[in-house]
This record gives structure tokens, sequence and C-alpha cells, in this order.
């Protein structure tokens, strides 16, 4: 067996303990969403995606002009990327094709920020955080995947709003 095929096989096996289609996995508690007052604008990070993704249709680009486009719509402000004190929503979709065309995903959108340690320096780390572990077929993959993302960036979209009301 080759280490890709054992991954593959440990991947489906996860996502059908979990729950095929979709498992919420989430950290947005009260706490979780006290971290994100104060917060005036978000940069958007999204990580690249496999290459089997691109080839069946998905590509960051789609992703990217999505999340951009809820933030847009819902009044949370973007920041210019590069600013690396900046605070930025991490959007990531974990893809991996098996060979019957299977996709199993691991959604996951998360909000990293400026923390003080005690030593009194600073790194950015994550605050709040929700993902989604399920499979999809490759010719629904590219929609399922946006509109996972979507769902989830919707969840951001409505803690940030709760926590910094106009």
């Amino acid at each position: 067996m080759s280490r890709q095929s054992g991954t593959f096989r440990l991947t489906v096996v996860l996502a059908l303990v979990f729950g095929s289609g979709g498992s919420l996995f989430a950290s947005d508690d009260e706490g979780d969403r006290r971290t994100l007052r104060g917060i005036k604008a978000v940069r958007v990070v999204v990580e690249d995606i496999s290459d089997n993704a691109n080839n069946d249709g998905l590509t960051v680009d789609q992703i990217r002009t999505d999340v951009e486009l809820r933030f847009r719509r819902n009044g949370v402000a973007i920041a210019e990327s590069g600013l690396f004190l900046i605070p930025y929503v991490y959007v990531n979709a974990h893809l991996l094709r098996g060979p019957s065309g299977l996709y199993v995903f691991n959604c996951e959108v998360e909000l990293n920020q400026p923390v003080v340690l005690e030593s009194g320096s600073s790194r950015l780390a994550p605050t709040w955080s929700m993902s989604v572990l399920g499979s999809v077929g490759k010719e629904k993959m590219p929609q399922t995947i946006r509109d996972t993302v979507g769902d989830l960036v919707d969840r951001f979209i409505n803690a940030y709003l709760g926590a910094n009301p106009k």
C-alpha cells in the first residue's frame, strides 16, 4: 500500500466516523466572540488548493472572490494585503481525491490576530474558528466546497457583527 492511498483510506475512515457530508467543528463561544471586538478590518488569506481540485473546477480565486463579496455585502471592511499585524481571516479547503473521484474535505475558516504574550512579544494566533469535515463526489465538489466555505464565512460574519454592532 502506498503512503498516499493509506492516507486517503485513513481520511475516508475519519470522514465516515465523524460524518459524511459535513460535520461541524467550532470554536465560537462567547469568549471567542469577545476577541472580535474592536477589529476594524481584516485581510483575507486563502490557502492554495490541490491540483486535483483545480483540474476539477475549483480555484483559489473563486473562493477569495466569494469570501470578499460576502464581507463587502455585510459591511466587514477588507484591509489591504501585505500588512503583517492586521487580523486576517484564513480560509482553507483541504481536499483529498480518491481513485473513484470521491473527495474528502475539511473546510476551515479562522480569524488570526495579534496577541501579546506574557514575555511582551506579539504573535498572530487564531482566536475564532470553525471547520466542516465531509465528502462529496467530483461532479458536485466545486459548488459544495464554495457553499461550505460560504456557510462558515457567514458564521464568522454573524459573530463579527455581533461583537461590533453598528
